[in-house]
């Protein structure tokens, strides 16, 4: 009934009006108003208490350097998934979800709590525009891209889904829920200070098949 109500036909899941909405407020606020750097923080993310500070002391570099898509603040994707799910849980490996300061490269873009230069977004826009879902999108565009744009990814989640039920249906919480972002005693000086780790290599297979397309 609310679907209905809100003028929701059976084909329409909501992901092409999700989009627009997304688009248009990335145009009004880094086309219109000409702001450099633009986060989206979806109203079902709590933000960890240094989620501000980390974008500030970020996304400079995601503006100044044209290899750097975006800055997410959730990690995942195959990548970070493959290599570090199993030793996050155990508190080991080399992107722990406790270490402030880790963060991993990444052709993967996750839209929570993410922010984008002004240079991703009209790089592309006219895609972008009429495609399905935005983050979706970018991840296509970023895994074809041969250019090496990546995105940059915090190892400690920075935003933590809230469980809720929207018209998608419900919506739970995620296995990084071990990792209390809400946790304010935990934030420390050591958040202004960042390192990129290497998750480890990736399959050979998948490099091939990916040269072969781009080839």
């Amino acid at each position: 009934e609310t679907r209905t109500g809100l003028g929701f036909g059976d084909w329409d899941t909501g992901v092409h009006r999700l989009n627009s909405h997304y688009i248009f407020g990335l145009r009004l606020t880094l086309e219109a108003m000409n702001f450099r750097y633009v986060i989206t923080l979806e109203d079902d993310l709590l933000p960890a208490p240094d989620f501000y500070e980390f974008h500030e002391n970020l996304w400079p570099l995601a503006d100044s350097d044209e290899s750097v898509a975006g800055l997410l603040s959730y990690p995942n994707g195959p990548e970070h998934d493959c290599h570090s799910i199993g030793d996050k849980m155990q508190g080991a490996g080399t992107c722990r979800g406790t270490d402030f300061s880790a963060l991993y490269s990444q052709d993967f873009f996750a839209g929570w709590g993410a922010g984008i230069p002004r240079r991703t977004m009209l790089r592309f826009l006219p895609v972008w525009n009429y495609s399905g879902i935005y983050d979706g999108i970018l991840n296509g565009l970023l895994d074809d891209d041969a250019s090496g744009f990546r995105c940059l990814v915090p190892c400690r989640p920075r935003v933590r889904l809230v469980p809720n039920a929207g018209l998608h249906g419900e919506s739970e919480g995620r296995w990084d829920d071990a990792f209390a972002v809400e946790n304010a005693s935990s934030v420390t000086a050591e958040t202004r200070s960042y390192h990129i780790v290497d998750l480890g290599p990736r399959d050979p297979a998948d490099k091939a098949k990916k040269g072969a397309q781009r080839g």
